[in-house]
């Protein structure tokens, strides 16, 4: 997207690009707005795409075996190619919590699913090979051989391409990111920019599928404290200065200028526990004033601008 920041003739507002309005964003609330905008350091991905196979990849676990095999069933709801429902018995390495749009928000994730992941950690896009498939994880390639045309078929350019010199069953969007231990992540589409950290489910890493954007990281504090930056006032309002409609994909990272992390900055540990306790539980009323009082002394803002920001804020989610 270019330039987002759309000025007025006479530089006095900036204008709110969504679809069903076009808002101003004016006053005082402008040269702070302006202090929030501009590139993080940070890098958000997509999550993981089957290419179409949803069907396949998405498994629900119903048991596990005394010999530690997860007997799962495929989830063929909403699934862009029809596929039969099949029972199977996997290798639990290759089997992960799946994380959703539907199965987060504003500080909570909570997956309900699984997913047959066939690349390991350190292999990017580079699938197991078929040989390795079939001596290690022999369960699941008599699985995937079950569905062998449906995943050839699939209609995604990239998962074409990776399968043209890699196995059928090749993922995209996948990588070191994908492995890491703790994901800030939300929703490509939303009304809201709502924002939540994922670390491991049950004692696996959880993997957002593609429809969510996410930010890895190796330590949960510094997670924490980008989400808390991101579920801010004035970053919500930085968002909705530019987005269209309800798109909200890996390009907020290159127009909200969330700082990098440092532990011996107070303000920094401040956000990061304020993002711990509101995934704990406490309520957005009780941390809202606090959480405004700290990103305010992230940017510079003043009190009577971050005013204007909860008052535009509030003009536009009303």
């Amino acid at each position: 997207m270019n330039n987002p920041i759309v000025p007025d003739q006479k530089g006095t507002c900036l204008r709110v690009q969504t679809a069903e309005s076009g808002r101003a964003i004016g006053g005082s609330g402008l040269r702070a707005l302006k202090a929030v905008l501009g590139a993080s350091q940070y890098q958000a991905r997509e999550g993981l795409n089957t290419g179409g196979a949803n069907g396949v990849f998405w498994i629900r676990p119903l048991a596990i075996r005394p010999d530690g095999l997860v007997v799962v069933r495929n989830v063929t709801e909403r699934a862009r190619r029809e596929v039969d429902q099949v029972e199977a018995e996997l290798e639990p390495a290759l089997v992960y919590p799946l994380l959703r749009g539907r199965e987060m928000g504003r500080w909570r994730a909570q997956p309900e699913l699984s997913v047959l992941v066939t690349h390991l950690p350190g292999s990017r896009l580079n699938a197991i090979p078929v040989n390795v498939m079939q001596s290690a994880y022999p369960n699941a390639f008599r699985y995937l051989t079950t569905f062998e045309e449906a995943l050839k078929q699939r209609g995604g350019w990239e998962v074409r391409n990776l399968m043209k010199t890699g196995p059928f069953y090749s993922m995209s969007e996948i990588g070191d990111y994908t492995f890491a231990p703790f994901k800030l992540v939300w929703r490509e589409q939303g009304s809201n920019l709502d924002c939540a950290v994922v670390g491991s489910h049950e004692g696996k890493l959880v993997i957002p599928d593609h429809k969510l954007m996410m930010v890895p990281f190796e330590h949960e504090d510094e997670a924490l404290y980008a989400c808390a930056v991101l579920n801010s006032s004035p970053a919500q309002l930085a968002a909705a200065a530019y987005v269209i409609s309800i798109q909200q994909g890996t390009h907020i990272l290159r127009y909200i200028n969330v700082p990098l992390f440092d532990r011996t900055n107070p303000v920094h540990i401040q956000l990061s526990t304020l993002a711990r306790h509101a995934h704990g539980g406490a309520t957005e009323e009780a941390l809202a004033p606090e959480l405004d009082s700290a990103t305010a002394q992230l940017w510079g803002i003043e009190p009577r601008e971050m005013q204007e920001i909860r008052r535009n804020l509030s003009e536009i989610n009303a």
